[in-house]
């Protein structure tokens, strides 16, 4: 067993839970006793490989002193306060505060696999508000800068590289390549975080999430092999074949000339776009457009009147105070007629002023805002 499988089912588990599964949410609760009793058995300084049954380690650290899995300490914590969320039990508390411990000193090394990493800083933030105790705040801080410390800040520019990789997050701590599923985690993550963190990140941190975010969505489509050269995807893969026409990502992608795709297909990675999708716009029921932002919105409310023929809806952008952001909003066909919009603004230090957004080629408002600036848009259904 891959200590972070367990402690990842069960975070999946707890979240279906949450949504009022009951057969998840029985066996979440009736794993959670094995679950504390693996934790306490390596003193929650995770190994890499055990046996699930006996607990014997067969690899405990990536290299001699360097550690194991040091990062599912923080995974695991988000497992206890699940579990707390649901049973109202504190002692889940008191399980994830001896976990959280074990991630104080580290520094950069807290980082083994990149997506739990981030896992590990959401559950700090929740830590520190369950307890009122800074300390986990500030540990979240650390796991941030630690993913952060592994970002590919560089654009390879060679003959035949077409494909971008730049603001690129490895899966792993010593991983020479990146790959759709841990990438779309990170993503999803780092938008609930900032949620979650709110006014207490501070803003280079707050932009360079953003800015993270904002690159994925323009590179994510290299992971399909029918995207890359024909001479850079791997013909004989690790496993399997890799169908350049089939609309499922690689595995592994390379900022080098290396082919990709070597480790082959990801079938669970799959899911990317739908990921990307569904955090990068953003909708509601009877509100008649969606809402896509370069920054996470939060925040956001709406108040409709006479049915859904008009209403209010505001969010804030969640970006950096430093930046401007573009806004696109776009209609939805409902067959009844045209959308007057009306759209209001107000950013750091100013009043709220009326704006006039631009209209794109495809019928979109197009506006822009400063990070933290609050939007307002009243519309009337005109037939």
């Amino acid at each position: 067993m891959d200590s972070w499988y367990l402690l990842h089912t069960m975070m999946n588990l707890g979240r279906l839970a949450g949504l009022g599964k009951n057969t998840e949410r029985r066996l979440f609760l009736e794993s959670l006793d094995y679950v504390i009793r693996a934790a306490r058995h390596f003193h929650h300084d995770w190994p890499i490989f055990y046996h699930r049954r006996t607990f014997q380690v067969f690899k405990r650290e990536k290299e001699a002193g360097r550690g194991g899995e040091q990062d599912a300490a923080g995974l695991y914590v988000h497992v206890m306060l699940q579990a707390w969320e649901i049973t109202a039990d504190r002692k889940y508390v008191e399980e994830a505060e001896v976990a959280a411990a074990k991630l104080a000193g580290l520094g950069f090394g807290v980082l083994y696999q990149t997506n739990n990493t981030v896992f590990a800083a959401m559950a700090l933030v929740r830590l520190w508000k369950a307890t009122g105790n800074a300390r986990y705040r500030d540990l979240s801080f650390v796991c941030i800068a630690s993913v952060l410390s592994h970002l590919w800040l560089w654009e390879p520019s060679r003959p035949g590289h077409t494909w971008r990789t730049f603001m690129g997050l490895p899966p792993l701590h010593d991983a020479p390549y990146i790959a759709p599923y841990e990438e779309g985690e990170v993503f999803a993550c780092f938008q609930s975080y900032l949620k979650e963190i709110a006014g207490e990140a501070p803003d280079s941190m707050r932009e360079l999430l953003v800015e993270y975010g904002r690159h994925l969505l323009g590179r994510a489509r290299y992971y399909l092999p029918e995207e890359l050269p024909a001479d850079f995807v791997c013909e004989s893969p690790k496993e399997g074949i890799v169908d350049r026409y089939l609309p499922i990502p690689v595995e592994d992608l390379y900022p080098s000339m290396s082919p990709a795709g070597k480790v082959g297909q990801e079938v669970y990675g799959a899911a990317l776009a739908l990921v990307l999708a569904t955090h990068a716009f953003s909708r509601w029921r009877k509100v008649p457009f969606m809402v896509w932002c370069e920054a996470p919105l939060a925040g956001a409310s709406f108040a409709l009147g006479n049915g859904s023929a008009k209403g209010t809806l505001t969010f804030r952008v969640n970006g950096s105070r430093r930046h401007r952001y573009a806004v696109r909003i776009i209609p939805i066909p409902h067959g009844k007629g045209r959308i007057s919009l009306e759209v209001r603004r107000q950013e750091e230090g100013m009043r709220k002023t009326k704006l006039h957004p631009k209209l794109s080629p495809q019928n979109h408002w197009v506006l822009d805002a400063q990070g933290e600036a609050s939007v307002e848009l009243r519309w009337l259904l005109q037939k």
